[in-house]
């Protein structure tokens, strides 16, 4: 008899059919077939699905051909009814996190400055809301926050993603490009987090996640102001979690590698740079930017309710090999 894990899928006739499968593990699994086509034919016993992966991966492959698979979030990993707010959203890296966070049942707010984009964006997340403003401008933050909590009235997940990268030699950085990267890489990061902790210590909840970097852990020649903010990052994760576990609420960091972004653009078409990361990455290749959704998932969820205070590197390898 099949059991556990719910499979649905809608044969001839729009007629809905359920079958269950218990696999050979104790978590509780749940999956939704989709049909690119009208005609299914029934399950069978010759036909069961193999688990391949805990959270997102399911293959059944009946002899009338392939079906599409649409994973439906395992319980400790469902974000259905929480709130989250993503810095830095309207693209890249930001907007991959806040899709994913979305898929998992989140209500999602969008940050940026591009109006169109946001709007584009929000309307195709149905967005819970969307933010403009200055991460690195006091009064634009207290007053993005101060509207999240007179219209949306909490919220239990921030992503801190929205910063800079320029790539300037050491003698040319002057005092203002530094300060200028501190302040959006480091000071907002902080900002945000205190005014986000402002409204999840009084519900006794909530998901900090600071989007680092691996140049917080190893040194580039030319980003000399990112690399020491990202490292910067890393202390104040460890020292807010300390201070923010006996209330409820979790802080952790995501450091990515090497991921195409609008900041990575000219390395990412760099023919020898791409030659680099072949073959100093153990999987030989640039991440994709979903690729971060899920550990950021991961981070946002009572998956990882006794975690706090860890920088959670996703670089394919990068950092654990010489």
């Amino acid at each position: 008899m099949w059991k556990g894990v719910e499979l649905c899928g809608r044969g001839a006739g729009s007629r809905s059919r359920t079958r269950t499968y218990d696999p050979a593990v104790n978590s509780r699994l749940l999956y939704r077939l989709s049909y690119p086509g009208s005609a299914g034919a029934p399950y069978s016993e010759g036909h069961r699905p193999t688990q391949t992966n805990l959270v997102t991966a399911l293959q059944l492959t009946p002899a009338e051909g392939s079906r599409s698979l649409a994973p439906v979030m395992l319980p400790m990993f469902d974000l259905t009814g929480r709130l989250a707010l993503v810095t830095g959203s309207s693209r890249g890296l930001g907007l991959a996190i806040a899709q994913g966070l979305a898929a998992a049942g989140a209500r999602v707010i969008l940050h940026g400055r591009d109006e169109e984009r946001l709007r584009e964006q929000g309307a195709a997340l149905s967005a819970a809301a969307t933010l403009r403003f200055d991460v690195t401008d006091p009064g634009g933050v207290r007053a993005g926050f101060g509207r999240i909590e007179a219209e949306l009235g909490r919220l239990d997940i921030l992503v801190n993603n929205a910063g800079v990268i320029p790539r300037r030699p050491l003698l040319e950085t002057t005092d203002e490009d530094w300060q200028a990267v501190i302040d959006s890489n480091l000071t907002a990061y902080f900002r945000l987090a205190r005014e986000a902790a402002r409204l999840m210590v009084p519900q006794g909840s909530g998901r900090i996640i600071m989007v680092s970097s691996i140049m917080g852990l190893l040194g580039r020649a030319n980003i000399p102001g990112y690399s020491t903010a990202k490292a910067g990052l890393h202390g104040l994760v460890r020292s807010m979690a300390a201070e923010l576990a006996p209330k409820g609420i979790t802080v952790n960091a995501l450091a990515p590698g090497y991921f195409p972004t609008d900041a990575t653009d000219l390395l990412h078409k760099d023919a020898k740079f791409n030659a680099w990361i072949a073959s100093r990455a153990p999987m030989a290749r640039w991440g994709n930017p979903p690729e971060l959704a899920g550990p950021a998932v991961f981070l946002a969820s009572d998956a990882s309710s006794y975690m706090t205070g860890q920088v959670l590197v996703v670089d394919g390898g990068l950092t654990a090999a010489l």
